[in-house]
């Protein structure tokens, strides 16, 4: 559609679908990304760089936030992803099951 403009709005607000997710298991939490709902703008990747390297495969290294200083700001970089593209799950938790919040 010429001249329409996409509005992201926060993942709290709309439901977001759990196919076409993977999955990246850290030592605290683990990382999911659907790139279907990703617009690409790189928030993740300035926000937290350790975690967030497409130059990397994988990509996502959760891992890399093995403290409580560092899991904190990994949990708020994907509280904040504007488009639910990443979410978070505990440990174990099914992949249908985001409460790691």
């Amino acid at each position: 559609m010429v001249g329409a403009v996409a509005v992201a709005r926060p993942a709290s607000e709309r439901d977001i679908p759990t196919h076409g997710r993977k999955r990246y298991t850290g030592p605290l939490v683990d990382v999911t990304f659907d790139s279907a709902l990703c617009n690409h703008n790189g928030q993740c990747v300035r926000n937290m760089p350790e975690v967030f390297n497409t130059a990397n495969r994988p990509w996502i290294n959760p891992s890399a936030a093995d403290d409580a200083e560092r899991d904190e700001r990994l949990r708020t970089t994907v509280r904040n992803c504007p488009t639910g593209a990443l979410q978070l799950l505990a440990v174990g938790a099914p992949d249908e099951d985001p409460t790691a919040g």
